[in-house]
């Protein structure tokens, strides 16, 4: 008997499953690529969807599940992973690069096919090249508000419930009022009443923050708005918050339920909102057209200023690479 047919099984019968669900949707196809509703590389259990679906465990790449045939791609450092940890009978093998999701359905789908996809796991610009291909073949690309492959995920973790932490402001020689002032500014200087914040880093960068949501990288998986005096809506559950991150917050962020923010978007009606289209997930601009707000793709104004970095954080980094000596 093959060394992996036992486990090949548990991936035929998970497949199997997932057909069934979308089929029962009303789609032709289904695409779940390695990411979370934070366009992160490495991911918190919950968001392991390509893993648990596929058996490839890289920190790149995506599949696309017809209900005939299906595709595992990534990129050439994974080549040689994926013909070793995914079954062949049931996975076309692909390189993204050159091969991505979007060629790949115009060559295998049919006219008519219904393709797809959760909107908080891909960005604007990734959905445009895909949805072209797939309407030149005369496909429809489709989102769907409940991701199939936590629909039959029995024992899927839960969002992770670990306590937000204190990055000092000594360490990081801004205050997070200094920081969104600074943000605040370039968002009055665009014209705009809103900046919209999806990735984590970013978030942790201006509220002076660090977290341990996911392995090996201190973030805080959260959404944030900083309006353009300054003020902040964190979305984030009030549990993972302590009196001591509310001191350190000060004035002028209030903390909302992620529950909420669409709630927060229809109250933004009318307003120009911020919005980094290349990272942000779809589901932000379906939702600010929706509610009668315009989006404005603008690159994250934290990535600059987070990467200028401050006297006290130069300092900081001579101290840890002299402690790492020692």
């Amino acid at each position: 008997m093959p060394e992996n047919t036992h486990i090949y099984q548990v991936y035929q019968e998970r497949v199997a499953s997932f057909r069934a669900k979308i089929q029962a949707m009303g789609l032709s196809g289904f695409i779940v690529p390695h990411t979370d509703e934070f366009q992160s590389e490495f991911l918190a259990d919950y968001a392991r969807r390509l893993s648990w679906l596929t058996g490839f465990t890289g920190s790149a790449g995506a599949a696309v599940i017809l209900l005939d045939r299906a595709v595992v791609m990534s990129d050439g450092r994974y080549q040689l992973q994926l013909a070793k940890e995914v079954d062949l009978q049931i996975f076309q093998l692909a390189d993204s690069t050159k091969t991505g999701v979007g060629q790949w359905l115009f060559q295998n789908i049919e006219a008519e096919s219904r393709v797809g996809f959760d909107p908080w796991l891909h960005t604007p610009a990734q959905i445009k090249s895909i949805k072209e291909k797939v309407e030149e073949k005369g496909g429809e690309l489709v989102a769907v508000c409940e991701n199939p492959v936590d629909a039959i995920w029995q024992d899927q973790s839960g969002r992770p419930m670990n306590p937000v932490e204190i990055f000092p402001d000594d360490v990081a020689g801004l205050t997070c009022a200094q920081k969104r002032g600074k943000i605040a500014q370039i968002i009055k200087e665009k014209g705009a009443d809103i900046c919209l914040f999806t990735l984590c880093d970013s978030i942790c960068w201006l509220l002076n923050i660090r977290g341990r949501d996911m392995p090996y990288t201190p973030l805080v998986l959260s959404y944030a708005m900083l309006k353009a005096d300054g003020s902040l809506y964190w979305f984030i559950d009030e549990r993972k918050v302590s009196p001591d991150i509310h001191a350190h917050l000060g004035q002028g962020v209030e903390l909302i339920s992620p529950a909420d923010l669409e709630k927060i978007i229809a109250g933004f009606s009318g307003k120009k909102i911020l919005l980094d289209m290349n990272s942000a997930p779809i589901w932000f601009e379906q939702k600010i057209n929706e509610y009668g707000a315009f989006a404005i793709d603008t690159k994250d104004p934290s990535i600059f200023h987070k990467a200028v970095k401050t006297e006290n954080e130069i300092e900081a980094i001579r101290q840890v690479h002299i402690r790492d000596v020692i």
